[in-house]
């Protein structure tokens, strides 16, 4: 199992990240939450191999500490509603990015670029 997080603006269990992770059987969410001040603390934690988050709109103001959190992980995979260029003032750089709607498959592309060589291990 791989552990991981997973933040996102809706709530949890409307998000179709949440459905898709729940659907590979090796990611180990440790924690879901929203992009708060509760976030940074879990986002340091060096266990963690892999943060997933569903961006909320461009117009929505992420916190600067939590987007400094966010800069610091290593594997990254967001996905949004709206393109990736729209959030150029966040400075982030994931591993992958997806739009959605998505597909399952997409998805597993996506999730793939991110953890090459960790289910190996």
């Amino acid at each position: 199992m791989i552990p991981s997080l997973l933040l996102s603006h809706y709530g949890a269990g409307e998000c179709l990240l949440t459905k898709f992770v729940n659907r590979t059987g090796f990611l180990d969410i440790v924690w879901t939450g929203a992009f708060t001040d509760k976030a940074i603390e879990q986002l340091l934690n060096t266990e963690i191999k892999l943060t997933l988050a569903c961006l909320p709109p461009p117009n929505q103001e992420i916190e600067s500490s939590v987007l400094d959190a966010l800069r610091r992980q290593e594997k990254l995979l967001l996905t949004s509603v709206y393109p990736f260029h729209l959030y150029s003032n966040y400075k982030l750089h994931p591993t992958a990015f997806i739009n959605e709607p998505y597909s399952f498959g997409q998805f597993q592309v996506a999730l793939e670029s991110c953890l090459s060589g960790e289910l190996n291990e």
